[in-house]
């Protein structure tokens, strides 16, 4: 999904439907593991903002 954003703000491209999908198939992700019991919703969501946030600063960095 980050590399998605940075493609979209960096290069004004329109990604709206690859991202929806990215979402969605991230949230399918991140229930399934909730529903396994095999991470609480607090390191989910850390792992979703660890993974957007890592993208962007790499492109931040290589840019």
């Amino acid at each position: 999904m980050g590399f998605l954003l940075c493609l979209m703000a960096g290069l004004g491209m329109n990604v709206a439907l690859p991202l929806a999908i990215a979402v969605l198939l991230s949230g399918i992700a991140g229930t399934s593991r909730l529903v396994l019991d095999a991470h609480t919703p607090a390191e989910v969501w850390t792992g979703f903002i660890v993974g957007i946030l890592a993208q962007v600063v790499a492109y931040l960095i290589l840019g």
